[in-house]
């Protein structure tokens, strides 16, 4: 993956859904009225987001769409845009520029769970109650008992 993001890095951001990044509207768009894709009401276009696919949704609409996504669980790490059919990723950026604090704090437990999972190289903690993660230097080497 490393080799292929410096050698083809607009490949690999199509391929995954990841745009330039989440754009509010810059000075010169911020007078033109924009329709929430949501509520469809007209705000200015400073007053939308999008995460670089030009699906512009008001701030109430990204908040109540990214607090349903982390109530639902870990499929929030694979949110898209709310648009039909678009495939742009919502950046952690936008997300937590909308998410109540408690809603941030599910998401980065949902972020550090999958970190672990997806690491072969980490394990959980196997004490009771014990929700951290160890780096297993002799990862892949048989059965190894962690504790932290």
């Amino acid at each position: 993956v490393h080799d292929e993001w410096f050698s083809n890095e607009e490949g690999v951001r199509a391929a995954v859904g990841l745009l330039p990044g989440d754009v509010m509207a810059d000075a010169s768009e911020s007078e033109h009225a924009v329709t929430c894709g949501v509520c469809f009401d007209d705000f200015s276009a400073s007053g939308t987001n999008h995460v670089g696919c030009h699906h512009s949704f008001c701030g109430d609409c990204w908040k109540g769409y990214l607090e349903n996504a982390v109530s639902e669980g870990p499929s929030v790490l694979h949110l898209r845009c709310p648009a039909d059919k678009c495939s742009a990723r919502v950046t952690d950026a936008l997300a937590r520029r909308f998410m109540s604090p408690e809603a941030a704090e599910k998401l980065s437990m949902f972020q550090r769970r999958s970190w672990v999972d997806d690491n072969p190289a980490v394990k959980w903690c196997t004490g009771v109650g014990c929700e951290n993660g160890v780096l297993c230097e002799r990862a892949g080497e048989g059965a190894v008992d962690v504790h932290c």
